[in-house]
């Protein structure tokens, strides 16, 4: 577990591909006051002791609402967005610097790369398509009329949890119907308690949900869960490494790192 800043909650983090465990974790993060920073640990897990580095990049009046790396390195490009509904692109290769910024309708509920494609979802359903290397407008989607309390994406497959608790992913170009609806989370008494966060895993395959009690990873296809964990503080961001089934938990001030057994 890695801590980043005990005086500010981290409220949204994504991998960088730069990581390389056992020499190196970094992770781009924000925290709740809207800054958004590139954090580096580096060292030998084994040993004692990681050597940390953080480089500020922006900061979003009233805070930061969502934020993404591209996991492919021919794009070499970030976002994030602010609840002053601004977007910033960084370029990756350029000490990630803010390449372009863009002024969106609303802040918007989540945004991600999906090939080399920015896609952000409103809070009314709507998902809109960016350029990956310009933020130029491209195209505008109304996937689902059910209003979600949270959204994740992964390259072609979208899930959401509904206001009632209903875990739905659905797959491209359609959004419809869904590949999955069933009961998102439960806690010891087997009952859903909120869902504050959740992201897919790069192969499609599980969906980790956060809450206020801790974190729990479904199989896609069966709404099985195959995991869960308890914390100490409420779990505010997921995110999975591109290439490994590891997570990142953003627990307080803290990151932790979680492999799926």
């Amino acid at each position: 577990m890695f801590d980043f800043d005990p005086g500010h909650l981290l409220t949204t983090l994504a991998w960088s591909p730069a990581t390389q465990l056992q020499a190196e974790v970094e992770l781009l993060v924000a925290s709740s006051d809207g800054t958004v920073s590139l954090c580096r640990w580096a060292g030998n897990s084994r040993k004692r002791g990681w050597s940390t580095s953080i480089k500020h990049l922006a900061k979003h009046q009233g805070g930061a609402v969502s934020l993404h790396v591209s996991p492919k390195r021919e794009i070499a490009r970030a976002v994030s967005t602010g609840a002053d509904n601004s977007l910033n692109l960084y370029d990756t290769q350029r000490l990630w610097q803010v390449s372009e910024k863009r002024w969106l309708r609303s802040a918007g509920k989540f945004v991600s790369f999906a090939d080399k494609e920015i896609v952000l979802y409103e809070l009314d359903g709507t998902l809109r398509m960016y350029d990956a290397f310009s933020a130029r407008p491209l195209r505008v989607s109304l996937y689902t009329k059910r209003f979600p309390l949270r959204v994740a994406c992964t390259d072609n497959r979208l899930a959401t949890v509904t206001l009632n608790g209903a875990l739905l992913v659905f797959d491209a170009p359609f959004w419809h119907p869904p590949v999955l609806a069933c009961e998102a989370g439960h806690n010891e008494e087997g009952k859903f308690t909120s869902c504050l966060c959740m992201a897919i895993s790069p192969t499609k395959r599980w969906v980790a949900l956060g809450d206020a009690g801790g974190y729990y990873i479904q199989h896609v296809h069966t709404g099985e869960i195959v995991q869960s964990f308890s914390t100490p503080h409420p779990v505010l961001h997921l995110s999975w490494h591109s290439k490994m089934t590891m997570l990142a938990i953003a627990n307080g001030t803290k990151v932790q790192l979680t492999y799926l057994k």
